[in-house]
């Protein structure tokens, strides 16, 4: 904790500790108002197949779009309709008014909100078919996350520049693509 007498090596050092206690403090204070509410297990979700519903069967790292989905009833790969081009130089985000909603047109030229370049190629087709009859519970709303999660890896890994192809550049890729969910 950062304190009056505490000593740091650089200014940098301080500003990290400092950043490390807000970010526990809002850490706490989220983990109190939520108070477990948001934890979910998936192992316990359910998936339906036809009839059949069985929990139980999902393991992580291992997922599969066409067997362990509520939503789509396994037709739509997470990355479905998504471009290859994941990382780029050239192309930026995008504020197109027709894909931003709430976005307005002035004197001919959208305005507004902008998608950052990684959201628009982000592995989560799957998750706009979402609705509360599919994903009923905070355990079947894992195993969505963790299926796109596990998509969002694979692509990630798979067309990171491969000179920046090394395990902590794509860590960082990938917890800011999914900074953007929430």
């Amino acid at each position: 904790p950062v304190t009056a007498s505490t000593t740091y090596s650089s200014v940098k050092d301080l500003l990290e500790d400092i950043g490390k206690s807000i970010q526990k403090q809002a850490k706490d204070a989220a983990e109190e108002r939520s108070k477990e509410k948001l934890q979910g297990d998936v192992l316990r979700a359910t998936i339906r197949e036809g009839r059949m519903i069985q929990s139980g069967i999902a393991e992580l790292c291992h997922l599969d779009y066409q067997w362990h989905t509520n939503v789509t009833s396994g037709k739509s790969n997470p990355c479905e309709g998504r471009a290859d081009v994941r990382f780029s130089d050239v192309i930026g985000g995008q504020c197109t008014n027709s894909k931003i909603k709430g976005n307005e047109v002035k004197y001919g030229k959208d305005i507004g909100a902008c998608a950052p370049f990684r959201r628009l190629f982000l592995c989560d087709h799957h998750l706009s078919y979402m609705n509360a009859g599919k994903t009923n519970t905070t355990d079947n709303l894992l195993l969505e996350v963790c299926l796109a999660a596990q998509y969002e890896g694979e692509s990630i890994i798979k067309n990171y520049p491969q000179d920046h192809n090394n395990n902590e550049v794509i860590c960082t890729a990938l917890a800011r693509s999914f900074a953007d969910i929430g």
